[in-house]
């Protein structure tokens, strides 16, 4: 039986003349073959298809071939199939056996764009992992089960977990191509309180960038607990998040209220924020009347992409950020010594140099002399404004500089303002200089709301603000004094019904009854969209998802090295080695490579290892054809090589050997 595999890529395409590059393997094939794929419009009747032809590409080993997607019938691209609405194209290749090879991309008439929500929720104990699964869902994320509960030996449950993913709203690179990023969310309420007693005080979020099935009685062994978190097990079938983040806890009740109430499965639990298929912003607050200050606790979690400045450069694939509220931050060394806990800091999943879920950290406008000496209720409007002055909240590297600031969320210090208060935000509508005038070339005030133009220069949006009272959060991380929790958010608010996600499934007080939200496994959020679980690991080298979800395919490169940098850890040890390398030839859908890194002591080799290098499109020299990848790998002085986590051993005036391919060898001197 002959080995076939089809790929298309990118996934994902828009409006007129975008190239979709097609990939087939099949052994049964001679290189000289000439094999046929139809690309097809689903649905369409009559049909509107075309059959491409490939040919055998000897540096990939694949038959290849490229058609282009357009919605101007006078295109002079060939071969192009003209479509006049969304669809689904599919691609469709039968060998000589009589199987068929589909593979799929999404089109649409015009780029695809993030639709936002307000989320204004009422809640309960019972019911907020599945509320928060809704909201999600309607938000546009995809849903793609919920694990089996885990019951204790009395019959309660003790834990639900379900799983979504992100697709994120696909922008284009330089060559007009579309860029995107997967990731999966695992959403548990781990101290779910079945027998309506006990601590229940904290909802959990973990990302992962792969949620994939792995049967041991297939693979012969048990999955590499190293790179993977165990979701759920049973007769050898294991669900696996591949390359996890630490699971932030966010509380939203404080442990010596939570240990202390009965029935508490009918508290209810308030969220309010933002969200869309790229991120979410969200604040929890536990009922305030279990505590005295009336606030309750007051929690926060930011969960996806940031925004990235205009004048930057592309950050798609490792743009995602964890980061969340907790009295109880779950911390480790997985990534190494960098490696964010979610709480302290910020997560984000790539850093410029590739390192996994390393520490970033909020950087804020915070102007409080006297620190913890005075109470927000003091503070009060800019005498020269009449306003209250708002800071964005940059996101910044320790090596890496800036990155860029979080999506619909604002940092609000101590000023005299209360938790909930709504507050008006006004911007430019576009970057202008001198901004913004009418067309007579006068200034149009941004106060001036009766201004026949005004909404062509000025926007208005609301903001409300959340008075934190958690203890530990990623404010906390600028370092500011907080005796009196008066360091807040404020997020994005939205006023058409068809923006907010608003329900209520807390206790009914006209029935004295909890309500549940949740039918029990098997049910699926009323709307979503579907989305299944991947088959393979992403170490398999078969999906790269920080890449937008393109085939790993290494063909034979010629280039040069030009960057090795060594990076030291705060005692000044050497941890880990950034590389970078350019390439002449164009590597199309190639999103990985492997490079090899070999550690000498004298002439003693303390090991080997073999790294991956991911595309690095920033680093592209236009001008000259040249095509740039980065990679990193970890550095031990007292531990031992180990390929498996891209750890490599090394000596004091120890060097490094760096070789890919036919590629000169960069030697690095430590």
């Amino acid at each position: 039986m002959a080995v076939t595999n089809l790929e298309a890529t990118p996934a994902l395409a828009w409006a007129a003349d975008k190239a979709i590059k097609i990939r087939l393997a099949d052994d049964s094939l001679a290189n000289t073959a000439t094999p046929t794929v139809t690309v097809l419009e689903q649905g369409s009747n009559p049909a509107n298809s075309i059959d491409v032809t490939l040919t055998y590409n000897a540096s990939t080993t694949h038959f290849e071939g490229t058609v282009h997607l357009t919605n101007n019938s006078a295109s002079t691209k060939t071969p192009k199939l003209v479509l006049n609405k969304n669809a689904t194209i599919q691609f469709l290749y039968t060998d000589s056996g009589g199987t068929q090879e589909i593979a799929s991309v999404s089109y649409t008439l015009k780029q695809p764009e993030s639709n936002g929500y307000y989320v204004e929720v009422r809640s309960s104990v019972r019911n907020l992992h599945w509320d928060l699964t809704t909201i999600l869902t309607k938000a546009g994320w995809k849903f793609v089960e919920t694990l089996p509960p885990l019951v204790d030996n009395n019959g309660y449950v003790t834990q639900f977990t379900h799983v979504l993913k992100t697709v994120t709203t696909p922008t284009t690179d330089e060559t007009g191509q579309a860029i995107f990023s997967e990731m999966f969310l695992i959403l548990k309420h781990a101290d779910y309180p079945g027998d309506n007693k006990g601590n229940f005080k904290r909802i959990t979020f973990q990302l992962t960038p792969n949620y994939y099935y792995y049967d041991v009685n297939k693979q012969g062994m048990a999955p590499d607990t190293r790179q993977n978190d165990v979701l759920y097990a049973l007769n050898g079938l294991n669900k696996l998040a591949e390359y996890p983040t630490y699971p932030v806890n966010v509380d939203f009740v404080a442990d010596a209220v939570s240990s202390a109430i009965p029935n508490v499965l009918d508290i209810p639990v308030n969220i309010w924020g933002y969200a869309s298929r790229d991120h979410f912003s969200f604040v929890f607050q536990g009922e305030p009347s279990l505590t005295n200050d009336g606030y309750g606790m007051v929690s926060h979690v930011y969960c996806g992409q940031i925004d990235s400045f205009k004048e930057g450069k592309i950050d798609v694939g490792g743009n995602f950020a964890l980061t969340g509220s907790s009295e109880n931050a779950v911390a480790g060394q997985r990534y190494g010594e960098q490696t964010s806990d979610g709480v302290s800091s910020i997560s984000m999943y790539r850093t410029y140099g590739g390192l996994l879920w390393q520490n970033h950290y909020a950087s804020v406008i915070y102007d409080d002399p006297q620190g913890e000496s005075r109470k927000s209720e003091l503070y009060q409007p800019s005498s020269w404004t009449g306003k209250f002055h708002l800071s964005p909240v940059y996101v910044y590297h320790t090596t890496d500089g800036k990155r860029g600031f979080l999506r619909e969320t604002l940092a609000v210090n101590k000023q005299g303002i209360l938790h909930l208060d709504e507050l008006e935000i006004i911007k430019p509508v576009s970057d202008c200089n001198p901004c913004p005038v009418d067309t007579n070339g006068d200034k149009i005030d941004p106060n001036d709301i009766d201004h026949p133009e005004y909404d062509k220069a000025w926007k208005r949006e609301k903001y409300k603000y959340y008075r934190l009272t958690s203890s530990h959060h990623f404010l906390k991380s600028f370092g500011v004094k907080d005796k009196y929790s008066g360091i807040g958010i404020a997020i994005k608010m939205e006023a058409a019904d068809e923006k907010v996600i608003r329900f209520n499934t807390s206790y009914d007080i006209v029935t004295g009854r909890g309500v549940s939200s949740w039918t029990g496994i098997g049910a699926v959020p009323e709307g979503a969209e579907l989305a299944g679980a991947r088959t393979e690991s992403i170490s398999a080298g078969t999906i790269m998802l920080q890449s937008g979800g393109q085939p790993s395919v290494e063909p034979t490169f010629t280039g040069e090295f030009t960057k090795a940098q060594v990076i030291n850890d705060s005692s000044g040890v050497p941890y880990a080695v950034t590389v970078e390398l350019l390439v002449n030839e164009d590597p199309a859908a190639t999103s990985e490579i492997g490079v090899s890194a070999k550690s000498l002591d004298g002439s003693t080799s303390l090991g080997e290892i073999k790294f991956s290098a991911f595309r690095a499109g920033e680093l592209d020299n236009i001008t000259s054809n040249k095509f740039g990848f980065r990679g990193t790998f970890y550095l031990t002085k007292t531990g031992t090589t180990d390929d498996m986590n891209d750890m490599l051993k090394f000596s004091t005036n120890g060097r490094l050997e760096i070789k890919y391919q036919t590629l000169a060898a960069k030697m690095v001197s430590l």
